[in-house]
């Protein structure tokens, strides 16, 4: 069964990480939106298994979205990659790192993400 993984925020995401997600289409489905309002709706309908998600959008940006997540008791154990192409300052990390599991800026290498994405999405098991 492939794992669902909401990107969100498609624009500002670097574009390797889609490249990277794309090349592993297998593992999983990628359910885009563009961020804002409709990432709430998205992540709420379209039961995901994880978020990626940019961090600079307008109204609702990466750290709000993954706030909003943290603090809901139905969504609160999905887990969240914040991916950035703007440098950060430590406070700036501090405080993502405090709502998102994995904080990712600029180039990651492929095989990194992929490892870090099955470490936060474990295989499921038929029951």
């Amino acid at each position: 069964m492939k794992r669902r993984i909401l990107v969100v925020g498609y624009r500002e995401i670097p574009v390797e990480i889609h490249a990277i997600l794309i090349a592993h289409n297998e593992d999983f489905e990628i359910v885009p939106t563009a961020g804002g309002l409709d990432s709430l709706e998205k992540v709420t309908e379209e039961n995901v298994d994880l978020i990626i998600t940019g961090l600079w959008m307008v109204p609702v940006s990466g750290l709000t979205l993954s706030r909003i997540v943290r603090n809901s008791s139905s969504l609160s154990g999905i887990p969240i990659i914040v991916a950035t192409i703007f440098p950060l300052d430590a406070k700036e990390k501090e405080t993502i790192l405090e709502e998102a599991n994995v904080l990712v800026e600029s180039f990651v290498p492929e095989e990194a993400l992929i490892r870090k994405i099955h470490e936060l999405l474990p295989e499921q098991h038929a029951a």
